[in-house]
């Protein structure tokens, strides 16, 4: 509904009341998408449960061998950091069995890979927190101004897209 009411207006009303505006709210992940429907034509469903959340896994596998290559590790860790990247949250079912506990279902949101779609806003701030990881990687060979202010500017959206990743970021920072 969020998207939907972001394809139409901009600043948005709240989805489910009329003419009230949208506040204290993060919606960047919501306006991404939306963006992505209204200038292209595409359709609003498909392209909210669907199409973004193939680019944005794709893209999450990018950025973080983008960081790999930055950090000039080897091609095997690359390749192990991009199947635990995808896999470990399906892993972490099995660990309970083969310790002897039995399967089990019941673990948080942190280790569960499968609930990370639950939050778009997440999934894309660990894309983004990704990109600048490797921004500042990038930073810290060459001491460029631009590459610092690009640095600055993607990790300080973090905070619109989600507030704890940012946050993190910020206290790791300082």
């Amino acid at each position: 509904a969020l998207t939907s009411e972001l394809v139409r207006r901009f600043p948005p009303n709240e989805p489910g009341f009329s003419n009230i505006p949208l506040l204290n709210y993060h919606y960047l992940s919501n306006l991404a998408v939306s963006d992505l429907v209204r200038v292209f034509g595409l359709p609003l469903i498909p392209t909210q449960y669907q199409y973004i959340t193939i680019v944005c896994s794709i893209l999450l596998g990018l950025t973080a061998i983008a960081l790999a290559k930055a950090l000039q590790l080897d091609k095997r860790f690359k390749l192990w950091l991009v199947f635990f990247l995808y896999f470990a949250g399906d892993i972490i079912f099995l660990l309970p069995m083969i310790t002897g506990i039995g399967l089990q279902f019941s673990l948080t949101t942190l280790e569960n890979a499968s609930s990370l779609w639950i939050s778009p806003p997440r999934f894309f701030s660990l894309v983004i927190l990704l990109t600048g990881l490797t921004l500042f990687v990038h930073w810290l060979k060459k001491k460029d101004l631009y590459t610092g202010v690009i640095m600055a500017v993607v990790l300080g959206s973090l905070i619109g897209f989600k507030v704890y990743v940012g946050m993190f970021v910020i206290s790791g920072f300082a």
